[in-house]
């Protein structure tokens, strides 16, 4: 899986976003509206998605992007319970061109990492959102809650939420991105792009701030069946793996 996952973010650098600066001037990052793509945006998130599966990894790579270290917080990476997904929490104070400040949270699922995980990725149940997804998803949307209440924005900012994950992660991040977190912060402080994205619910909304980057091919986003009704919140957008050469 994570090999489909290096693949996608291969397409997305050669294909999605070329000419695109390494290091992209935070003070202009998240200015584009969270409903429109914005490849510089894209490209930082795919990196997080990369690192994901290491948590050393993890951790440096939001350092350096300015992330505060006490506000790192990793839950169930290292959990045997089929119904959990590692996840990365973070916080930073961003300040925009005009000096407006904002704390921006990082939320960052990683994919399938043990047996259990991935039996809970055909539980699909008879409801409307895939089981196995959405019991991931509440159960990080729950460690969320807590880390919020642990790590509050600064004083005198409203926050945005950045939000990725990897296959069974980006399962989580499009249901957190497109059904947990607008009940409670204005769709327009979401940013959320998901890699190599599974179908997670029947009723969707195609208007969400989502971006789902999709491998024209894999498997894993095909699960389960658009057949059965099951499709993503928010926009596909389609990394065709000939494209690369």
């Amino acid at each position: 899986m994570r090999t489909k996952l290096y693949l996608c973010i291969l397409c997305l650098m050669l294909v999605c976003v070329p000419c695109m600066a390494e290091n992209e001037d935070w003070e202009t990052a998240f200015s584009v509206p969270s409903g429109e793509m914005d490849p510089p945006l894209a490209k930082k998130t795919a990196l997080l998605c990369q690192a994901c599966y290491t948590p050393v990894r993890m951790q440096k790579l939001l350092m350096d992007m300015g992330f505060d270290a006490e506000s790192f917080v990793q839950k169930d990476y290292d959990s045997d319970e089929e119904h959990s997904a590692g996840v990365t929490f973070s916080r930073k104070r961003l300040t925009s061109a005009d000096g407006t400040c904002k704390t921006l949270y990082a939320v960052i699922v990683r994919g399938t990492m043990s047996e259990q995980e991935m039996i809970s990725n055909f539980h699909v149940g008879k409801g409307d959102i895939s089981a196995g997804f959405d019991w991931a998803a509440q159960r990080v949307y729950g460690h969320w809650q807590d880390y919020f209440a642990q790590y509050p924005p600064y004083e005198g900012t409203e926050y945005i939420l950045w939000i990725t994950g990897h296959s069974r992660g980006a399962a989580v991040a499009n249901l957190l991105a497109g059904v947990c977190f607008p009940n409670e912060v204005d769709p327009e402080r979401i940013y959320a792009y998901t890699f190599a994205t599974p179908n997670v619910q029947k009723t969707t909304d195609e208007k969400a701030a989502v971006f789902n980057f999709i491998l024209d091919g894999d498997v894993v986003t095909r699960v389960p069946p658009a057949e059965w009704g099951f499709g993503r919140h928010g926009t596909d957008i389609h990394c065709d793996q000939p494209m690369m050469g």
